[in-house]
């Protein structure tokens, strides 16, 4: 019997409560529905609010200070120098054809690549099939679709109308956005879609010509093999140039303004202050709540997507033998605290939303809440599971369809991720309703000379959602500060003590 397909729904910078089932301003009707057919992981956190180390720390299953991608500007430029697998090359051994449609992050951009290195291998990192959006480097295989070559009308469009930001798009003009002109249909992300939904088309051909009695030539991809689908797309990351299709969904009268702390609250914070926070402030309130509209808009439209995805598998039958998974890389902060982007230990950043849906899930746990203290280093062991292939036993994490093991939950922050020295670090546990912080301010090199400079933060997270109120050096809170400080220095230790390798490293 053919094991289950496994499809892969991401997102980048998408908060935990950007879904409708969390938030009924939001509409997102197609993951309200997963999650209704599925498990919704209600706590789930990613193990770096940034792009990069997230997402490697997602598809190796260990955590960034492991695998050595610490921050946005770091990456193993080689598979011989990967210390671990990825989970495309995991479910490849495992006899799956696989497919990438949309953003790895494996490689930092052409233009940070060291010289030394510029000429580096091509990979696929385990994937049969790729299809990426940023233009070509030498670190993608030649067969590797790119949008450009592939929509260059399209491409050509969309230049003409591209919103000048700062590098990433996460500046003011970024987040103030745009309607765009061009036709939805007619944006990368809608091609990645395209392309997966194709591919899902593509199979189920193959595996009609097999139950015909064709032979395929092509045994690597036989007919009689699942299939692993990895989509990945860029919205609702800024910059928000969004079709007005999706902006008509909602009405500006209804945002409601940005919850944030007193004017007179000047508490220390693990992370640099919003960059542009002196220009946002001097924008009217009709441009700011149209920032928050923008950015549901562009979950509404990567729901849209993901929708027709899904479609296509009912289509061809195959939705019955499909586990779906949904999550995204980290949050945003969306203006709460002063604060947007990334790059912060606090709740929307470092929370994401998690689906488990499709024939992953047993009858009787379909439309229920998780509440345990998931990570993205859960998804390659829930992958593993679904492969039915046995999952190493120096993972960090463990599978999302077994009982839950861990006490708490980890996450970890080194600097703003464009410099070329790191700085902190800055961890993460957060357990039974209060979350810790521990932050060596400065750069990391000397850290270990000023370690009486270690500062810390500790939230109640139930009766201080906004994470206001540091308890940190409450007499009362004592306690309970030691014993979290023990247990995330104890996660720690005992995560880096079964990595195979030991330390690794990495270049900047």
């Amino acid at each position: 019997m053919k094991k289950k397909n496994i499809l892969f729904l991401m997102t980048d910078q998408q908060r935990f409560d950007a879904l409708g089932l969390r938030n009924p301003l939001v509409k997102t009707p197609n993951l309200d529905h997963l999650a209704r057919e599925g498990i919704l992981f209600s706590e789930a956190v990613c193990n770096c609010p940034m792009c990069v180390p997230s997402r490697y720390s997602m598809m190796t299953g260990v955590y960034p200070s492991q695998i050595g991608v610490r921050h946005n500007m770091q990456m193993w430029p080689t598979d011989q120098s990967l210390p671990v697998k990825p989970f495309a090359q995991y479910l490849k051994d495992a006899g799956y054809v696989t497919a990438c449609f949309g953003k790895t992050h494996w490689y930092i951009g052409q233009y940070d690549i060291p010289h030394e290195i510029a000429g580096t291998v091509a990979s696929k990192r385990g994937f049969d099939y790729v299809h990426e959006v940023m233009g070509r480097s030498k670190n993608q295989t030649p067969d590797t679709k790119m949008f450009g070559e592939e929509r260059p009308e399209y491409a050509k469009l969309l230049a003409e109308e591209k919103i000048v930001t700062q590098r990433g798009g996460e500046d003011v003009a970024g987040y103030v956005g745009q309607t765009s002109k061009v036709p939805a249909d007619k944006h990368p992300a809608s091609w990645l879609a395209e392309c997966a939904i194709d591919f899902i088309r593509s199979r189920k051909a193959a595996d009609n010509a097999a139950a015909a009695g064709s032979k395929t030539a092509d045994n690597e991809n036989s007919a009689d093999k699942p299939f692993f689908a990895y989509l990945s797309i860029d919205p609702p990351h800024p910059v928000f140039n969004c079709p007005k299709e999706f902006e008509d969904l909602y009405n500006i009268d209804e945002i409601p303004d940005t919850p944030l702390p007193p004017p007179d609250w000047e508490l220390y914070e693990h992370t640099t202050p919003w960059r542009f926070r002196a220009a946002w402030k001097e924008l009217d309130p009709i441009t700011k709540h149209r920032t928050t509209l923008r950015y549901y808009a562009m979950c509404s439209w990567a729901d849209y997507l993901f929708g027709k995805v899904i479609g296509a598998l009912r289509e061809t039958g195959e939705l019955e033998n499909t586990a779906v998974i949904f999550t995204s890389d980290h949050g945003d902060s969306m203006g709460e605290r002063y604060r947007f982007s990334k790059y912060s230990l606090y709740e929307p950043s470092v929370r994401v939303p998690m689906i488990l849906s499709g024939a992953a899930v047993p009858p009787g746990l379909r439309g229920t809440v998780d509440p345990r203290p998931a990570e993205l280093v859960d998804i390659l062991p829930t992958l593993l599971d679904l492969a039915d292939s046995e999952a190493p036993s120096w993972l960090c994490g463990s599978s999302l369809l077994r009982p839950c093991r861990r006490k708490g939950q980890f996450s970890e922050f080194h600097g703003s991720g464009y410099h070329e020295e790191q700085y902190g670090p800055k961890y993460m546990w957060r357990s039974g309703g209060y979350k810790l912080i521990l932050n060596m301010p400065g750069k990391t090199p000397d850290a270990l000379q000023r370690l009486d400079d270690t500062i810390g933060e500790l939230y109640d997270l139930a009766n201080d959602p906004l994470e206001i109120d540091n308890l940190y050096d409450r007499p009362d809170i004592l306690k309970l500060r030691e014993q979290m400080t023990r247990d995330l220095l104890m996660h720690i230790a005992v995560c880096w003590a079964k990595f195979p390798r030991g330390l690794s490293t990495t270049r900047v």
